[in-house]
């Protein structure tokens, strides 16, 4: 990929634009989980699995490899989500695959096989992580879903942000750190995440995977004493689980 493309995929994922991605590939899952208003945890329905898209721009990232190669053999062999990996695509053809997960995987019946989306993008030394819950509606759909088992006529209105989750390797201003001299490391950030999702997954939601994810990476020392600091923005409402 041409340096300048390198450029403007960084300059793509800024927080905010992000985030708009976030919102715009999930708002149309129309679907609703059974029992949502009534768990304090998102539900899983039988047969449901994940859908995890992983996107890596290796342009001056010489180990990404080992990044993308963790994730995968996570999500694919631990967690059976279904996994689709963009490499080194420009910017129009980017979004035209966004585009088209959204359209055949993120809507009506489609979507009904996923319980939940995971995005990683990884550019330029600055892997995001993203999971965004797939119960999300179009601006002003409302749902029938009640607190009251004896009441099924109050309506619930989602808000377009709910339910999102928006993880990055470090704090704006900040480098984000990778084993320089091995290919098989990869990123901190990718590798400690990993290695506590393979702990921990089963019993322990991910907002807390991610705290005790922050806590390993803030340990990682280059050799001149640098560190970094992950950061999460999040709007779920509910316990999340893997």
């Amino acid at each position: 990929m041409p340096r300048e493309d390198g450029k403007r995929m960084a300059e793509m994922f800024s927080m905010e634009i992000v985030w708009r991605i976030a919102v715009w590939i999930g708002d149309v899952c129309l679907h609703a989980i059974d029992g949502y208003s009534r768990s304090r945890k998102f539900m899983k329905k039988a047969g449901q699995t994940g859908l995890a898209v992983i996107v890596n721009y290796s342009h001056k990232r010489h180990a990404s490899e080992a990044d993308v190669e963790r994730l995968k053999t996570f999500f694919v062999k631990i967690v059976k989500y279904h996994v689709e990996i963009v490499e080194d695509k420009a910017k129009s053809t980017l979004m035209q695959t966004f585009e088209s997960i959204r359209k055949n995987e993120m809507t009506s019946k489609a979507a009904d096989k996923y319980h939940c989306f995971v995005l990683v993008m990884m550019c330029h030394g600055k892997p995001k992580f993203f999971i965004f819950q797939a119960c999300r509606h179009q601006p002003g759909t409302r749902t029938d879903e009640s607190d009251n088992l004896e009441s099924q006529n109050l309506k619930e209105e989602l808000h377009q942000d709910a339910d999102l989750l928006v993880s990055y390797a470090t704090t704006p201003g900040y480098k984000a750190y990778r084993e320089l001299y091995t290919t098989e490391e990869g990123s901190w950030f990718i590798r400690e995440m990993i290695n506590v999702f393979k702990e921990r997954y089963e019993e322990t939601d991910v907002i807390n995977i991610m705290m005790e994810v922050r806590r390993k990476v803030e340990k990682c020392r280059t050799s001149n004493g640098e560190f970094q600091m992950t950061q999460d923005l999040l709007t779920l409402r509910k316990k999340f689980f893997l």
